[in-house]
C-alpha cells in the first residue's frame, strides 16, 4: 500500500472528503510535488491565488495531515 494520499481542490468548489482525493503515493515528496503541479495547472500565479487551490497531504500510516498548502 502506498502511505501518501492527496487531496485537492479549489476553495470554490469542494466536493469534499473522498471527492477530493487525487491519488496515492509513496514518498511525501512525490504526494507535495504533485499538490503544488495541481495548483499550477494551466493558470498563472495571480489566478492561483484568486482560485485558492490547496492540497492536502494525508500520511495513511498515522491517519494524519503532514503537509498542505
Amino acid at each position: 500500500m502506498l502511505q501518501f494520499a492527496l487531496f485537492c481542490c479549489e476553495n470554490y468548489y469542494p466536493e469534499g472528503g473522498w471527492k477530493d482525493f487525487q491519488g496515492t503515493f509513496a514518498t511525501l515528496e512525490e504526494a507535495t510535488a504533485a499538490g503544488r503541479a495541481y495548483q499550477n495547472e494551466s493558470f498563472g500565479s495571480d489566478t492561483v491565488v484568486l482560485l485558492g487551490r490547496w492540497y492536502h497531504v494525508v500520511d495513511l500510516s498515522i491517519g494524519s495531515v503532514v503537509e498542505e498548502n
